[in-house]
């Protein structure tokens, strides 16, 4: 009688008093309690099956990451507790040390941990701009000289000279700081102010005040060399290059050009996006790059965003292109729209994803490799030049690789000219 009961109690506000239970609310009883003493079993045994269904789809993983985890901080406090130095024990070295040791596990060069400095100038770089002074430093014998002092800079309206030797900035002693940490203490939000302590030669030092101003990098380099052929030189692919790239063509456009020199030597790669918006001008829309990754292949699209040009193309390569730069190279063989010279490529054809983490560190983890357009691989290969021409042979006459490729244009820009005419 107790299940009764406890139905009348849950709603004993809205019921009056009745006459004792008939014989039908008695069977209905009897019969819910059947139901109960079938179903119930049933529904636990569901609720296990799933349960075990689970724990052997997912606790093995999870249990041995928490086995491994435990061993870690079994491994920490034995630590803590036992090892003996003069000086105390660092844990944000430690923690990155971990860090670095766990990443090193996976056998992946392109998989690493970045310090907090070094991930705010590698930000810079790929945005091809920072609040600075605008001054390049030489750091040698454990002194920071001024290697150069741009125009109309900051720095040059302050009156830093190329020479001298920077004692402090904001006060603090340069002593024992490394290169990185010194270029992140000049630089700052734009607008911003910084001052600088430097010694002239035997003078007296000089307390130096200047407000920061935004730095641009420029990405690339171009002239008009003789004979109507054009040169463009890609330092690196940052957010700039695209609008860079474009710039350089458009001033070159009505200087009669006949041929194009797309210089990626030393190139070492940054943002994939740099490297589509240059195909765009050279090759049209296409495929730019295909990739690989976990959740298998994607094919990434030049998009309609500009006008090709036609004018015949040659492609300077070595083994310190690398990344974006093997992403142009390849899709340029790939469409016989351009011809390489030099040396193959580094072979470094993955895609590292960049995760901050909360101490300002970064990791850059391998998230995917790339293909060619038409599916060569990069990674571990690279891309090989039509016209191979070593370094040796380079060293021995005046960039022989560019020579090389300024006559293969000559012949085609000659070519094509007698084919326009006919």
């Amino acid at each position: 009688m107790a299940f009764p009961m406890l139905m009348s109690n849950l709603d004993r506000s809205q019921r009056t008093p009745t006459a004792p239970y008939t014989w039908r609310q008695y069977v209905f009883f009897v019969i819910m309690a059947g139901l109960g003493l079938v179903v119930l079993p049933f529904l636990a045994g569901v609720a296990t099956g799933h349960w075990e269904l689970f724990a052997r789809n997912r606790m093995p993983s999870q249990q041995g990451t928490v086995e491994c985890l435990h061993v870690f901080w079994e491994a920490w406090t034995q630590i803590e507790q036992q090892f003996f130095a003069p000086t105390p024990l660092d844990p944000q070295g430690m923690t990155r040390g971990a860090v670095n040791g766990m990443l090193a596990s996976l056998n992946d060069p392109y998989t690493l941990f970045v310090e907090p400095s070094q991930h705010r100038l590698e930000t810079d770089r790929l945005e091809g701009q920072f609040g600075g002074i605008g001054v390049s430093l030489d750091i040698t014998d454990k002194q920071v000289v001024v290697d150069r002092v741009h125009a109309d800079s900051p720095a040059e309206q302050a009156g830093v000279q190329v020479g001298d030797v920077l004692l402090s900035v904001y006060g603090m002693d340069l002593d024992g700081l490394s290169a990185d940490e010194v270029v992140l203490l000049i630089r700052g939000p734009v607008g911003s102010m910084v001052q600088l302590r430097v010694r002239r030669g035997d003078q007296e030092e000089l307390d130096l005040v200047m407000i920061r101003q935004q730095i641009e990098v420029p990405s690339l380099a171009w002239q008009l060399m003789p004979d109507g052929i054009g040169y463009i030189y890609i330092y690196r692919f940052t957010a700039r290059t695209g609008a860079e790239f474009s710039a350089a063509l458009r001033l070159l456009g009505p200087s009669n050009v006949r041929a194009l020199v797309l210089d990626l030597r030393g190139n070492g790669g940054g943002l994939v996006d740099g490297a589509v918006q240059v195909l765009g001008h050279l090759i049209g829309h296409g495929i730019a790059y295909r990739e690989l990754s976990k959740e298998g292949e994607t094919r990434y699209a030049i998009p309609f965003e500009a006008d090709a040009i036609d004018w015949p193309l040659a492609v300077l390569v070595d083994g310190a292109s690398a990344s974006a730069a093997e992403i142009v190279a390849s899709a340029l063989q790939d469409y016989g729209r351009g011809i390489l010279f030099g040396e193959p490529t580094s072979g470094k054809g993955s895609m590292q994803g960049i995760f901050l983490l909360s101490d300002g560190s970064s990791l850059h983890v391998t998230t995917a490799r790339w293909l060619s357009p038409h599916g060569h691989p990069i990674q571990g290969v690279g891309v090989q030049p039509d016209i191979v021409i070593s370094a040796v042979e380079n060293k021995a006459d005046a960039d022989l690789v560019l020579q090389r490729a300024i006559d293969h244009l000559h012949h085609q820009a000659e070519a094509h000219v007698t084919a326009y005419i006919m």
